[in-house]
């Protein structure tokens, strides 16, 4: 399955199945193939057969979740979900399952609601407090996420995605000394985060700040990506604020003439020309 050989993997699980009928783990498997071929009905029969078999493995209760979302009736899996958290009320998985679903297809309430319950079991979760604070972003709450994402990072000061996140938020805010304090620690933490190098590049040329500093990170991230072009673009836009238009114009009409569709490399382009 794994190297995309479906006939063959499919031959080999029915003849396990074949030998040994009672054989669980490979009636699962079975399902999940019949998942990859978009067989819905088959994996769904597999699936459910497991349903209610056990309290703590849930792969039955995962093959459903894909089978009704796939089928665009992902209500059917969020029931399945809570069905499990009613009978586990303080087991963290299928919360856990529960939250990352809801957040899948958008139902932010829901998502929060369950966090907040899983914090209540484990109130100084860095990891917890942040995945709430992701919700609270998706929800247009920006002033919540930011209030979590501080507060995740005071719980486990090497939260490297929770830094992240917040340097994210803060960056639109205004808050430029804090964002670039908290992306400089990510740095520290992961040295080659293409993002964090990308965005403090960029944010420091935009508000005048150290622009060698920026140039710096700028190559840095894009030799990591060399094909990226959002960070040809970042190198571009420090080119042009280092006052050096002609190897900025370089760059924006490589950029230009690579994606002529993207409208910032045009802007660019024409800022470099226009300077």
């Amino acid at each position: 399955m794994g190297t995309g050989q479906l006939a063959a993997a499919q031959l080999d699980l029915t003849r396990l199945m074949r030998d040994m009928p009672d054989f669980a783990d490979a009636e699962l498997q079975l399902g999940r193939l019949y998942l990859i071929q978009k067989n819905f009905s088959k994996a769904e029969a597999v699936f459910r057969k497991y349903q209610n078999r056990s309290a703590t493995d849930l792969r039955a209760t995962e093959g459903l979740t894909e089978v009704y979302v796939s089928e665009n009736q992902p209500q059917k899996a969020l029931d399945l979900w809570r069905q499990r958290v009613v009978k586990a009320p303080h087991a963290t998985a299928p919360r856990l399952a529960l939250a990352s679903l809801a957040v899948r297809i958008g139902q932010w309430h829901t998502a929060i609601e369950q966090y907040q319950e899983l914090l209540a079991e484990d109130p100084k979760s860095s990891d917890l407090t942040f995945r709430l604070a992701q919700v609270y972003r998706s929800n247009g709450d920006t002033d919540g996420a930011i209030a979590l994402s501080r507060r995740a990072i005071e719980f486990d000061p090497n939260n490297a995605d929770a830094l992240r996140f917040l340097g994210v938020l803060l960056a639109p805010t205004g808050q430029t000394q804090e964002a670039f304090a908290v992306y400089r620690r990510v740095l520290q933490l992961q040295p080659n985060d293409v993002l964090v190098l990308n965005n403090l590049a960029y944010a420091l040329a935009e508000t005048g700040g150290n622009l060698d500093e920026a140039f710096a990170l700028a190559q840095r991230a894009q030799k990591l990506f060399p094909e990226q072009t959002n960070l040809v673009d970042t190198l571009g836009w420090i080119y042009l604020k280092k006052n050096m238009p002609g190897s900025a114009i370089q760059i924006f009409k490589n950029l230009v003439r690579k994606e002529p569709d993207r409208s910032t490399f045009h802007y660019h382009l024409g800022c470099s020309i226009n300077c």
